[in-house]
């Protein structure tokens, strides 16, 4: 036992010897005689365990009600200690103060308490043992780590031992106003929460209700079964690694991102590569405190995290220099994150318009073979262009204040088109070309492309008609110089004198020459250079059917009747007849002899033909000679 002095131990140590031989004696006596006073099969000690200096309730029954004297032995040393208590009834329970009956208590272990009924200890009727525990329960906060800044409610864990056995786990959670949790609201007191779990225990903060962003404190508290209690205020001091107090903050809100402005450096949101771009934004954080503020530029050729600076209040800026953009024309967006201390962020973008010089193309195409500069039936001939980009590489792309757009030139007029997405497809006008304009075939380019980027050519002509899909008669008024075809695949004209198929090649660059035409679809077209330079035509028509042209003067008129179209050698009347195209008429193939099924029979001279038109004049007999005067086409008079 504890705290005893040489002498006292001297004295108790020769009681002890003089006692266990008496309780031996005793113990041998009672065996061989009548049944003990004190009940063994009732004896207990309901406290277990308990701790040295406490307090143990002892239980049984007596035969009679009288005094019960205990024995109580030290568990290390074998001391020995007696109490007598008085008992009012057979039934009893009796508490004996440890500490009362051996100065400071016993020492640490199993201890054993023997029960005789009397004043006196005789002999142990009833035994039983106790454990005396005077080891601390160690506990632990695991999880958050001490100075922990989180983004949600955590649940706090931990560990918790004891050398017997743990009666109770608790933690107490504060926040940063001095309230303390009670399982339902705030209050000033500490109070004391149970946990789940023993030596691996948990508190879930959110299930219970704790939510809001804030700085705590948490605090465990664990007692043993002996009713000895550890805590970061009481027991003592707190085992080497164990943690029995954390400080924690909570912010589960995103920094605030407010007010994002990105602008071209004189206010207006269209940039070009060379301007500066300004960035600038209302940024705030409550709990954590915001941490920085970026910016990606990388589209527009800046840091792809540019760091913005905090300048007054809650605003942030910074701005950066249009060098080599990555993105197409067009609306670019770039993004501005937010992080808070605790790592949490929020986002938020604002564009601006790039709007980039056009560098080169990759293909440039005109849907038309030829075009012709003075008339032109198809006054809107598609152009279309792929991969029209910047010096970069990148698409040129619409959008912005204004839509972005290429010039095309052909042949010194420039078409203005727009561009959408790297890609032209617009219409031009060929007519609106000179007049004089070399004809031939000319090179049509985008005039901002690099000398590497496509290009196409195109053949110019004086004139160009559109052709249906099928079989028609046509014409060369005047003289040309070329005459060219686009989607037909057969021109025939009809000879009277040909030794077998009167259907023949024709002369088409001969003015006055008609002929049959096959166009393969309704994208079919004829085109005619004409001569500058007239002459005389004398064409001899044969007895049988000749296929001619009306030959107007291009440069004053457009038709002419038939007498003044044949010339003053040909009388239309006994021995020549006249036909011409009936439209409401389909026309028959050419092949054997000609058919002027579908065309009306002229019966005088009267008869009006346009120009390009084809028709038949059928000599009775002989043979009749058509005389063509022809000037030179003027291309600034022409049709």
């Amino acid at each position: 036992m504890t705290g005893s002095t040489s002498r006292t131990r001297t004295q108790a140590l020769g009681l002890s010897i003089l006692l266990l031989i008496a309780v031996f004696a005793t113990t041998v006596t009672f065996s061989a005689s009548v049944s003990a006073a004190v009940n063994s099969s009732t004896f207990t000690v309901t406290d277990d365990p308990v701790t040295p200096d406490g307090q143990i309730t002892v239980e049984g029954n007596v035969d009679t009600s009288d005094k019960v004297t205990f024995l109580i032995q030290d568990p290390v040393d074998d001391d020995i200690a007696t109490v007598t208590k008085s008992v009012d009834n057979t039934d009893f329970s009796i508490k004996i103060d440890l500490t009362k009956v051996n100065g400071d208590g016993i020492d640490a272990g199993e201890a054993t308490i023997s029960a005789d009924e009397g004043s006196g200890f005789t002999s142990a009727e009833a035994s039983t043992t106790f454990t005396v525990d005077n080891q601390y329960p160690t506990a632990n906060i695991e999880s958050p780590a001490d100075g922990a800044n989180l983004t949600s409610a955590p649940t706090i864990t931990g560990t918790a031992g004891d050398d017997n056995s743990i009666e109770t786990i608790e933690i107490s959670i504060q926040k940063s106003d001095g309230q303390y949790y009670n399982g339902a609201k705030w209050q000033t007191s500490e109070k004391w929460l149970s946990v789940s779990g023993t030596s691996d225990w948990s508190y879930n903060t959110s299930d219970n209700g704790i939510s809001d962003d804030d700085s705590y404190t948490a605090s465990v508290r664990v007692t043993d079964a002996a009713g000895q209690t550890r805590s970061y205020s009481a027991g003592p001091p707190t085992p080497d690694g164990n943690t029995l107090q954390v400080e924690y903050a909570v912010d589960t809100t995103e920094p605030t991102l407010e007010n994002v402005k990105v602008t071209e450096k004189g206010g207006d949101d269209t940039v070009e590569v060379g301007d500066t771009v300004k960035v600038s934004a209302k940024v705030t954080d409550n709990q954590a405190g915001v941490d920085t503020v970026t910016v990606d530029a990388s589209s527009l050729g800046g840091d792809g995290s540019l760091t913005l600076s905090h300048t007054s209040g809650d605003t942030y800026y910074d701005s950066f220099t249009v060098s080599d953009p990555t993105a197409s024309d067009g609306d670019v967006s770039l993004t501005l994150t937010a992080t808070d201390g605790f790592g949490t962020t929020d986002t938020a973008t604002d564009s601006v318009t790039l709007e980039t010089v056009i560098a080169s193309v990759d293909s440039l195409q005109v849907h038309q073979e030829f075009v012709g500069v003075v008339e032109d039936s198809n006054t809107s001939v598609r152009v279309t262009a792929s991969g029209v980009r910047d010096a970069q590489g990148n698409l040129i792309a619409s959008g912005g204040a204004a839509t972005e757009t290429a010039d095309i030139e052909i042949a010194g007029t420039t078409y203005t088109v727009d561009v959408n997405d790297g890609a032209i497809d617009g219409r031009i006008d060929p007519t609106n070309i000179a007049d004089d304009a070399a004809t031939g075939e000319t090179t049509v380019e985008v005039t901002q492309a690099d000398a590497g980027s496509d290009t196409d050519t195109l053949t110019l002509v004086h004139e160009a008609n559109g052709l249906d899909e099928g079989y028609q008669v046509e014409g060369t008024p005047m003289d040309a110089e070329d005459v060219v075809f686009q989607n037909v695949s057969d021109v025939t004209t009809y000879d009277p004198t040909a030794d077998n198929s009167k259907w023949v090649s024709p002369t088409e660059k001969e003015a006055g020459e008609g002929y049959y035409v096959y166009g393969e679809s309704s994208s079919a077209r004829v085109g005619y250079t004409y001569s500058q330079t007239g002459q005389l035509h004398s064409r001899y028509l044969h007895e049988g059917y000749n296929l001619v042209s009306a030959t107007p003067d291009l440069n004053a008129e457009s038709s002419v009747d038939v007498t003044d179209d044949l010339g003053d050698g040909v009388d239309v009347g006994s021995d020549v007849t006249v036909y011409v195209r009936d439209e409401s008429v389909d026309l028959t193939d050419p092949s054997g002899d000609a058919d002027t099924s579908a065309f009306t029979e002229v019966t005088d001279g009267t008869k009006d033909v346009s120009e390009y038109d084809g028709y038949f004049v059928y000599v009775d007999s002989g043979t009749e000679i058509r005389t063509v005067e022809e000037a030179g086409y003027n291309p600034s008079e022409g049709s």
